[in-house]
């Protein structure tokens, strides 16, 4: 059978590398145009985070608590390696940074804070790591434990002035109190602590009362409550020194630009 043939309708060009487009799938869609110093260190830092908790989470998911000889699983390492990769990409918006991203890290002074992923950068084939509380872990569990305190009291605030008889007043109120426990220095909110303690019994015996199931909780506690919650949120949310010394690190660091 004779094949007829024909011209090409195009004829295929030379391929120019210089009009390649490279896909950013993990790049943020509204990327900064900023290259000071200070936005660098920022952008540096809180990929230091993602990896240093990724880092903890690897360890936590580790039988015995600890990584030896670089023998993690293969989601960790290719997370943490684009998280490296990004950092990369970060030091090269400023064109006076000429050090790699352990120096660049060691010159910052950022690995005081970030030990594990500096471990992970230094060696990521080798690399081991213990179970350590680190001044990152700190800082992550004190700000969830004032933010929850935060979250809770608004929570209950609100609850308080929309319903008579708020349905889940005595387990909010108990979760409050154990957020409030969990901080390390309690000073600021320890008599908001006792006051949960003093009216805790007579809330929740209003709560269970079978005999009366609609009664609504007295106005003299709902006041009380209302005034206490207002009065958590008002300092925590003032950021007392007392409740931030886990922060004066990570603020340090960010600041000596």
């Amino acid at each position: 059978m004779a094949v007829n043939a024909t011209r090409p309708l195009v004829v295929p060009k030379h391929y120019d590398p210089m009009f390649k487009v490279d896909v950013l799938l993990h790049e943020p869609t509204v990327a900064s145009m900023s290259t000071g110093a200070g936005e660098i260190k920022v952008e540096v830092a809180a990929l230091c985070s993602q990896l240093e908790v990724l880092c903890r989470k690897e360890l936590l998911n580790q039988p015995s608590h600890r990584i030896d000889n670089g023998k993690v699983s293969n989601s960790f390492r290719s997370k943490a390696n684009l998280i490296i990769e990004r950092m990369r990409h970060v030091l090269v918006k400023d064109r006076t940074i000429h050090s790699s991203v352990e120096e660049y890290l060691g010159i910052t002074n950022m690995s005081k804070m970030f030990p594990r992923a500096v471990q992970y950068i230094k060696d990521s084939k080798s690399f081991s790591l213990v179970s350590k509380q680190t001044h990152l872990d700190e800082y992550i569990g004190a700000m969830s434990h004032l933010h929850q305190i935060a979250t809770l009291s608004h929570q209950i605030n609100e609850d308080i002035i929309k319903s008579q008889r708020p349905k889940y007043l005595a387990h909010q109120l108990a979760l409050l109190y154990q957020s409030i426990s969990s901080l390390k220095n309690i000073e600021p909110l320890s008599q908001h602590k006792k006051s949960i303690e003093e009216n805790f019994k007579a809330i929740k015996s209003v709560l269970i009362n079978e005999d009366q199931p609609n009664d609504p909780v007295p106005d003299e506690l709902r006041k009380c409550v209302w005034e206490l919650t207002n009065q958590i949120t008002r300092i925590v949310e003032s950021l007392p020194s007392t409740l931030t010394q886990h922060a004066l690190l990570p603020s340090c660091l960010l600041i000596q630009t």
